[in-house]
């Protein structure tokens, strides 16, 4: 008798997330947002003791200086001060890491054909579902995790000052950024909205490995390729492409998860889109490879 989704979906869930892939991956994002916190405390610190020397005149007028609302928490943790290695590095690898703790598994089964007993056991579609699910949810988990400890250990050292328009050149978000409103008036929900962003757009991307998991015979490839695609796709779009074509809208994901704008404003259509044409990817490949071919 074939088993429940439910039974399905929370054995998988058990083995993306205590598998040592996943142990590692996470450990190592999270050992990345904390060095980034201390990175940026040494930073924000020297460039107080530079304010301090030159925050008078010659009269011993105080300068008026944007200094100390350029440093609030929303703009020096991890994904608010895009000038910092560490923000550079934790997200470009983003969308390797995600695919690292799961998206592998359905390769590895296929290959010892254990999933076909799977597939006696829980059917095809809760077999597969569970897959999509599990590799979302682990991929998702590994970054936003991370992200958000980022964050609340910045609050530790950075004031959380509300950001003031008068600034708004420091902060790097226009007004035609995705919920820029919401950083003059609800700063917290907007990092939380961007540390949400960036989870689902990477656990999505986890699941482009389970897809790849029917045309791929090594894991190598299933975590690889589809990151050195997007890698392709992001140098070639903020490269060429975007001037070329004339469309100053960020397109690529490593981009358009950030908080802050980098080379062009992202979109809230583009982001569906970018959804949509996943969603699509695991209907055409499932449709041709889980669905029609017989796996027993």
């Amino acid at each position: 008798m074939k088993g429940t989704w439910r039974s399905t979906v929370r054995a998988e869930l058990y083995l993306a997330f205590h598998n040592k892939f996943f142990l590692v991956t996470f450990l190592m994002m999270c050992a990345f947002a904390v060095f980034g916190v201390f990175y940026m405390a040494d930073a924000r610190e020297s460039g107080f003791e530079m304010w301090r020397q030159y925050r008078f005149d010659e009269n011993g007028v105080p300068l008026l200086s944007l200094f100390i609302p350029a440093t609030t928490l929303y703009c020096k943790w991890l994904g608010g001060d895009a000038g910092q290695f560490t923000t550079a590095a934790f997200y470009f690898l983003a969308f390797l890491a995600c695919a690292v703790p799961f998206s592998w598994s359905l390769l590895v089964e296929k290959k010892n054909c254990y999933d076909t007993q799977m597939v006696l056991r829980c059917g095809r579609g809760n077999y597969y579902f569970s897959k999509y699910l599990s590799a979302f949810l682990s991929g998702a988990t590994v970054v936003a995790a991370p992200l958000l400890l980022n964050f609340l250990l910045s609050a530790c050292f950075v004031p959380a000052f509300k950001p003031e328009s008068y600034a708004s050149l420091y902060y790097g978000i226009t007004s035609t950024y995705l919920w820029h409103s919401l950083f003059l008036t609800a700063p917290v929900l907007y990092v939380l909205l961007y540390i949400l962003l960036a989870g689902v757009m990477t656990g999505l991307w986890a699941t482009v490995g389970v897809s790849v998991s029917f045309l791929a015979r090594n894991r190598f490839a299933v975590i690889i390729v589809p990151y050195l695609a997007l890698l392709f796709f992001h140098v070639f779009w903020n490269s060429f492409a975007a001037s070329s074509f004339g469309i100053y809208t960020q397109l690529s994901p490593i981009y358009f998860i950030l908080p802050r704008e980098m080379e062009y404003p992202n979109n809230p259509y583009v982001i569906l889109c970018w959804v949509l044409a996943i969603l699509l990817l695991h209907v055409i490949v499932w449709r041709k490879k889980g669905w029609r071919n017989d796996v027993l």
